[in-house]
């Protein structure tokens, strides 16, 4: 019965997952090489003179890159090292890793942990702890945002396989017609939210004063989805869970949450300078119509966005509340090591390649989304080469930057699955008229309930 019920709802998460910056499939844009790196950088060669096989579990959509690398480079520094993949579907891999993981199976090694699913995954003490592998200045190599993630009870859990970040994208067109000035690409003259929904009626007043045009102001890419709309009340000093993991009352209903979810409530119903009726992986297309004015959403959206034509549009730095913090939301796919490993050494050995070592580096250059290491993200931002010096590729500059001074990852809890459904609801609630503070208040009697079960 445990082990259905566990089953049901990492099923239920794949719906709050598949927009988590994870997998983001489209990009088509280069990586840059950061620095030098130590092929080896855990200092350690495994002193087995037999060949072992280790095997990671992750998407389908990895293998054939990964094996690339590990061919050409891990596996001639590592001659005694395999390494197997089990490549599964987006939306089978959660069930798979928790059957998996909660049948303490053995005849895998490695999975790829979905950050959020860290302290699900720690609290059922399910992964290995890494912190006596991975030195202080290892984890040095890291962005804070990666190393908070991938820690549960103060244990190091999982380290990166890549981060995210996110643009305020705006189109050339409307902006010019409505007779408003394009935002800068520099991160210390970022706009507003106040900016973006006065410049969103703007929008509406002067190019769709009726409603039968079909352009509107504003939009996020990931509409009511925790991902993206924590910024709101992140930038306003709000966390989405208390620092134990559990507590939500004196948090979800905040004053800050409230006024953060206000102006969410505003920009659908008030100011309607926002769509009611799309779901996320539509809001974009939107976009490419010449429909949006702007636009927040992931740079996996550039590569799509250069192949419009006659789109014209530009990037700018994520927005914050005026008088408060930049705050950009952050988080992919980390590696983990199964607690029942049979190779718990030679394991640990190939994550830390593909964390902080060169594997890291090839696996940027081999799909192009945001690194996590300082290094690289370092590599962009001085931009040395000039690579990211021109639009569009100036955008990774933008990300980078963001990635290594504004992130904030999601809630840290034992309970993310049955918080991101309440909390992905209560969103969809308010965005469709919802009182936000008595959805907020609703949200955390739920919450209480549900995440009892996590209280130790």
């Amino acid at each position: 019965m445990k082990k259905a019920v566990l089953i049901l709802l990492s099923a239920l998460l794949v719906v709050s997952t598949v927009i988590s910056g994870c997998g983001l499939r489209d990009q088509k844009t280069e990586g840059k090489p950061g620095d030098n790196f130590d092929s080896a950088s855990s200092k350690e060669t495994s002193s087995a003179s037999q060949k072992v096989t280790i095997t990671y579990i992750c998407d389908a959509y990895w293998p054939e890159r990964l094996q690339q690398i590990n061919q050409q480079f891990f596996s001639k520094q590592h001659p005694n090292i395999e390494v197997k993949m089990e490549g599964y579907p987006f939306d089978q891999i959660f069930e798979v890793i928790e059957v998996k993981l909660g049948a303490g199976d053995t005849q895998f090694d490695v999975i790829a942990v979905d950050v959020p699913m860290v302290a699900g995954y720690g609290f059922r003490d399910y992964l290995l702890p890494l912190d006596e592998y991975f030195t202080k200045e290892e984890k040095e190599k890291i962005i804070p945002s990666a190393v908070e993630a991938g820690t549960y009870n103060g244990k190091f859990l999982a380290p990166p396989m890549m981060s995210s970040s996110q643009l305020l994208y705006y189109n050339k067109d409307i902006l010019q017609k409505a007779g408003i000035q394009f935002p800068s690409e520099d991160v210390n003259q970022r706009w507003t939210w106040e900016k973006i929904s006065d410049a969103s009626m703007q929008v509406m007043q002067k190019l769709n004063p009726d409603g039968k045009s079909g352009i509107w102001g504003f939009t996020f890419e990931q509409i009511s989805r925790p991902y993206q709309i924590l910024a709101l009340p992140n930038s306003l000093g709000a966390k989405g869970i208390g620092d134990d993991g559990v507590t939500v009352d004196g948090v979800l209903n905040s004053s800050e949450w409230i006024k953060a979810m206000t102006y969410y409530y505003d920009l659908h119903n008030t100011w309607k300078v926002s769509p009611k009726g799309l779901k996320p992986g539509e809001t974009n297309e939107l976009f490419k119509s010449g429909k949006m004015a702007f636009f927040v959403g992931g740079p996996w959206n550039i590569s799509q966005f250069e192949e419009v034509k006659d789109l014209k549009w530009g990037v700018a730095p994520h927005p914050y509340f005026e008088g408060a913090k930049p705050a950009t939301p952050t988080g992919s796919w980390h590696y983990g090591v199964n607690k029942n490993s049979k190779h718990p050494k030679e394991a640990v050995e190939w994550i830390k390649y593909m964390s902080i070592g060169e594997g890291s580096e090839k696996w940027f250059e081999a799909d192009g989304n945001l690194p996590a290491t300082k290094a690289l993200l370092n590599s962009i931002i001085d931009d040395k080469d000039g690579k990211y010096k021109e639009f569009p590729k100036s955008a990774y500059k933008i990300t980078a930057y963001e990635a290594m001074n504004t992130a904030f990852p999601r809630p840290l809890t034992p309970g993310y699955r049955e918080w991101d459904t309440t909390v992905t609801a209560t969103l969809e609630d308010i965005r469709n008229g919802a009182d936000p503070k008595t959805a907020l208040e609703d949200a955390v009697a739920r919450l209480k309930t549900a995440l009892t079960k996590y209280k130790k």
